[in-house]
């Protein structure tokens, strides 16, 4: 294993910032007191970055920073060691197991994981993830 720091530079990864949250009105319903809504269910599994995953968008605020998608690891996966430079991950495991390297996860753990840390991950027998990505920004201090 070698260790490389990236922020989205391959494609499938920028492909996966960029994209459209969902293209299916059914699938995402905006309400006046609500940002966005998703029906999980329904919203499609789109091609991970790494071999072995796959992920499902159900949300995105651009101008607050934020998007969140359901992450599905295949049993015996991994995913190679590398960095978000500019964003918080947070990591709630839904079912199956986990490991970030250095710690396992089980059903119901939480992660949040500093901007820039790097990290890589695997499972033995699959895994199902919340994963929250909020953007760090700096703005001038009042004066």
């Amino acid at each position: 294993m070698t260790s490389s720091s990236h922020s989205a530079s391959t494609p499938a990864e920028q492909k996966m910032l960029s994209a459209p949250l969902v293209e299916t009105a059914s699938v995402i319903t905006t309400m006046p007191e609500v940002l966005s809504y998703c029906k999980t269910s329904a919203a499609p599994w789109e091609s991970g970055s790494y071999p072995g995953t796959s992920f499902k968008r159900i949300a995105a605020v651009p101008e607050a920073g934020l998007r969140a998608i359901i992450l599905k690891v295949e049993p015996g996966a991994y995913i190679g060691i590398h960095a978000h430079d500019d964003e918080y991950e947070q990591l709630f495991l839904i079912s199956g197991d986990f490991c970030d390297g250095t710690r396992d996860l089980r059903p119901g753990d939480y992660l949040l994981r500093r901007v820039g840390a790097p990290h890589e991950a695997s499972t033995r027998y699959g895994a199902e993830l919340l994963v929250i990505f909020n953007k760090i920004s700096f703005s001038p201090a009042a004066t």
